[in-house]
């Protein structure tokens, strides 16, 4: 089973210790599937705690394309640097399943941080998904097209955080996958049509569904750690 390591399930959660704090100060908020959360270029003015269900983090350019930032799934914050540092919402979020979050206002989120200890996790979360988008921003340029499908499916298998056994349905189209990763659909077609040739994927009510993880992640060049291969 694919593990904690670079692309492992614990990585850039929160601790324990800040979970519990946003859950007591937070108000919990439901979120429809599709449901736009955050939107680019808004103001910071509260922060969303994770609790179940995963979300895109998706920037728009100058020239109206759209490109994928990061996944977000159960134990993630959405929204703590533009609280933090004053600016402006870098992207938009939404919903990719039915999503339960604690919202925190930026005053009450900015008092627990006096707290060091919380203030620390914080900045150890921040660093930890800073590493993950750029991770990400270098697959999505450099890798070829299968591994990028791939490894997309795998951050998205990842973010749901099932239990060991239980597989987890794929919650994009293939028009918003292709569009995520900068593919053309012929490509992702292949792709998908690949793994589930390989019994990695299968097509479960009209929706993938991942079937296999580690053989997943071996179709993503990744080893049992979620280390690179090669």
């Amino acid at each position: 089973m694919l593990g904690t390591g670079p692309m492992g399930p614990a990585r850039g959660r929160v601790s324990r210790e800040l979970a519990d704090e946003v859950r007591r100060v937070g108000t919990p908020l439901r979120h429809r599937p599709g449901q736009l959360v955050m939107r680019q270029g808004d103001p910071g003015t509260h922060v969303l705690l994770v609790e179940t269900g995963r979300f895109t983090l998706v920037r728009g350019g100058v020239d109206g394309g759209r490109s994928l930032v990061a996944i977000r799934g159960p134990g993630h914050l959405v929204g703590a640097a533009a609280v933090l540092d004053g600016g402006c919402r870098a992207a938009s979020v939404v919903a990719v399943d039915s999503c339960v979050t604690f919202l925190v206002q930026a005053g009450p989120f900015r008092a627990l941080l006096r707290q060091g200890e919380l203030a620390e996790a914080v900045s150890r979360y921040l660093a930890a998904s800073g590493r993950a988008r750029a991770d990400l921003a270098a697959e999505l340029a450099c890798l070829p097209a299968r591994e990028r499908v791939a490894r997309i499916l795998l951050r998205l298998h990842q973010a749901a955080d099932p239990p060991s056994g239980v597989s987890a349905t794929v919650p994009l189209t293939q028009v918003e996958l292709a569009h995520a990763l900068g593919v053309a659909r012929s490509s992702l077609a292949a792709a998908l049509a690949r793994l589930c040739r390989q019994g990695v994927l299968a097509t479960v009510g009209g929706r993938l569904v991942v079937v296999d993880v580690d053989r997943l992640a071996v179709a993503a060049g990744l080893d049992a750690a979620g280390r690179a291969i090669g």
